[in-house]
């Protein structure tokens, strides 16, 4: 009996508060709900604080209310925290050209007017009829009033978002996903040729700050690789790593979306690779560990090699087999010069390779006469015999390019056993190979093997 009693009496009273409510004068009714709504946006619940606004709106029309004008700059932040961008770009200019420069809230509605304007994209901006390459703002695939902010256009790309969008731009959290021409080609049967292009879909989940990429991200490319790391108003900007499935990392810092101090390589077979940036080029020394324990060293100037590089290289890429030479030469410029011992390109991209030895000229190309010491890289597990360098070749260079008689010289026992070796001899012009022939083993032992 107790509860029907009380629950009458709150009915009553319910009913009576808003009987009194609704016998308040319209002004101050306005009022009241202004002061519900700044109530509501400051626990950010913005949806119910505009819904709020838009009864004050209703009693203005019903009863031609004069709004003061420090509602228009309210109404507008409530507006452009609703994402009702429109809304509040017009409801701002209203309170600016009514107060000018001596209204209550002049700098905040200056700062509200210029957030507002951060959702806004120009078609100048936009990436319709830019090159590849170009920085520019992409419209969705699904919302094309919708943007994102897109550093480098690809061929062809499209993209979409799973979250939500602000004015004209995305925003708050969602995955980005973007598909373009990869460049390769696919069979296509119809036409029995290559002409279907082979498109690349990469993915990304974050948050977007008015359209752009804005603190920690996980994004997935086209090539299996995982990367993670922040980003700072669309730059990568802090430390980043990528992974991929195969065991391979690289890791190490951003600066303005261009890699900056020190960054390391690890591939899966063991090899470490250590680098120095400054402003996305390589800068200051770079060391290579390989994983049989060779390693080599080096340095970067403003993204080119130059000075010293020595160490050893290992010439064989498999774990069950070692190799390793002694490597010394010089760059200048990115161009390598002088008397080179062992030179082996793949200490600047992996390892593995041939050992060659011989001069460069000052335009980094080589000239006179080299010798190149082939890699014979064996198992003794399965092979019985240890890793070596097994074939010589001997000629001379003009100009970078193999010119003249060269010898083939391929040792007794190299590739199997029983194996007596074989002298060859082929002469070039200008890297082109015009004759090739097998001559007495007498002719590359006179030549010094």
């Amino acid at each position: 009996m107790r509860e029907v009693i009380r629950s009458f009496f709150i009915t009553v009273l319910l009913g009576y508060f808003t009987v009194v409510s609704a016998q308040l004068p319209p002004e101050i009714m306005a009022d009241k709900y202004l002061i519900e709504a700044e109530q509501l946006h400051a626990k950010k619940d913005y949806v119910g604080a505009f819904k709020v606004i838009e009864k004050i709106l209703a009693l203005q029309k019903e009863h031609n209310l004069t709004l003061p004008d420090e509602f228009h700059f309210k109404y507008a932040r409530v507006a452009l925290s609703a994402d009702s961008i429109k809304i509040a770009f017009e409801s701002v200019n209203k309170y600016l050209s009514a107060t000018g420069r001596e209204g209550e809230f002049y700098k905040e509605a200056l700062a509200l007017l210029i957030e507002a304007e951060g959702t806004q994209v120009s078609a100048e901006e936009t990436c319709a009829g830019k090159p590849v390459g170009s920085s520019c703002w992409m419209a969705l695939a699904d919302r094309p009033e919708c943007y994102v902010w897109n550093p480098y256009l690809q061929k062809d790309e499209t993209v979409t978002w799973s979250g939500k969008c602000s004015g004209s731009v995305a925003q708050g959290e969602g995955t980005l996903t973007w598909d373009y021409d990869g460049g390769a080609r696919q069979y296509n049967p119809d036409t029995e040729k290559y002409d279907i292009p082979e498109r690349d879909v990469s993915k990304g989940t974050g948050v977007l700050q008015k359209g752009k990429k804005h603190g920690q991200w996980i994004e997935r490319d086209a090539y299996y690789w995982v990367h993670e790391g922040p980003y700072k108003d669309g730059k990568k900007h802090g430390q980043w790593v990528s992974r991929h499935p195969h065991g391979d990392v690289e890791e190490g810092p951003y600066k303005d979306d261009k890699k900056h101090g020190q960054w390391v390589e690890r591939d899966a077979y063991g090899n470490v690779e250590e680098d120095s940036y400054v402003g996305g080029k390589k800068h200051g020394q770079w060391i290579k560990r390989s994983w049989s324990g060779a390693v080599m060293k080096g340095s970067y100037e403003d993204g080119k090699l130059h000075g010293e590089v020595y160490g050893e290289v290992e010439l064989c890429e498999s774990k069950y087999t070692s190799l390793k030479v002694a490597v010394r030469g010089k760059y200048v410029n990115g161009k390598k010069q002088g008397y080179w011992q062992n030179d082996n390109d793949y200490y600047e991209y992996g390892y593995g390779g041939d050992a060659d030895s011989g001069h460069y000229g000052e335009d980094g190309l080589r000239q006179g006469p080299w010798t190149v010491r082939h890699a014979g890289c064996f198992s003794p597990e399965s092979s019985g015999r240890n890793s070596t360098l097994s074939t010589t070749s001997k000629g001379d260079y003009i100009d970078g390019k193999m010119d003249g008689t060269w010898l083939f010289f391929q040792k007794p026992d190299d590739l199997y056993k029983g194996h007596k070796g074989k002298c060859e001899s082929s002469i070039y012009h200008q890297g082109k190979e015009l004759e090739s022939k097998e001559v007495n083993m007498k002719i590359c032992r006179q030549a010094g093997w």
